[in-house]
């Protein structure tokens, strides 16, 4: 990772079956600096169909993905495209297979520590696990990929173990990956599926902080 004290805002997508589900602004955000960083790289999603390759990638194949997952994940249009200034991520079924996907920064944007915010709407609907998470570019402190080089879940949904609209922040590690994360705690968001809010975090090279507060309903069309 290109180390970066920055101000980056990611504006994702919104998924609803996928184990990393992304959502986009409704509106645009302008916002010059944050505690002193300078604004370094956003996507709004307000052009174009589909999401720009200069900023995006695809994981794209099947087999559970680590959490089990019954989907494949694709880079078709039809499983994630912007339409009404928002990225859409679309579960689709087809007979009893399903279709979704999962889009990456990595091979094109990465940064170390920064100002790190999302605007999100996720999904309500059962067996969905919408995470919205930072994941290392290489092998740096370890040979296994994951969990050796960590991962930082910025918000996470777990309706299968926590319940509707209850929101972590979590970090895993080669000492506690898995459901032995070490979880920043859990904050209920009663509107969490069914509005846009922003989720942050300020990662330093001492701490990372889960920034509640930022957390704010977002006009939605």
């Amino acid at each position: 990772m290109s180390r970066i004290s920055a101000f980056i805002i990611i504006c994702l997508a919104s998924a609803v079956f996928s184990s990393c589900m992304f959502v986009p602004v409704e509106e645009k955000i302008i916002a010059p600096s944050k505690n002193g960083m300078a604004l370094v790289w956003a996507d709004e999603f307000d052009s174009g169909a589909v999401p720009s390759p200069a900023n995006w990638d695809y994981d794209t194949g099947a087999g559970g993905w680590g959490n089990n997952e019954v989907q494949t994940y694709t880079g078709e249009a039809s499983n994630s495209y912007i339409s009404g200034g928002t990225l859409k991520v679309k579960a689709l079924k087809t007979g009893s297979s399903w279709t979704s996907a999962r889009l990456v920064t990595k091979g094109k944007h990465s940064w170390t520590y920064g100002y790190v915010e999302i605007c999100a709407k996720i999904p309500a609907g059962a067996g969905t696990w919408p995470a919205i998470w930072m994941l290392p570019t290489g092998k740096s402190y370890g040979v296994n990929y994951w969990p050796d080089n960590g991962e930082i879940d910025i918000m996470e949904h777990a309706t299968s173990t926590s319940g509707l609209n209850k929101v972590y922040g979590t970090v895993h590690r080669n000492a506690g990956s898995g459901g032995d994360g070490t979880s920043a705690g859990k904050k209920t968001i009663s509107t969490a599926t069914s509005a846009f809010h922003l989720y942050a975090i300020e990662w330093s090279a001492t701490e990372i902080k889960w920034l509640p507060s930022t957390v704010k309903t977002v006009s939605s069309t």
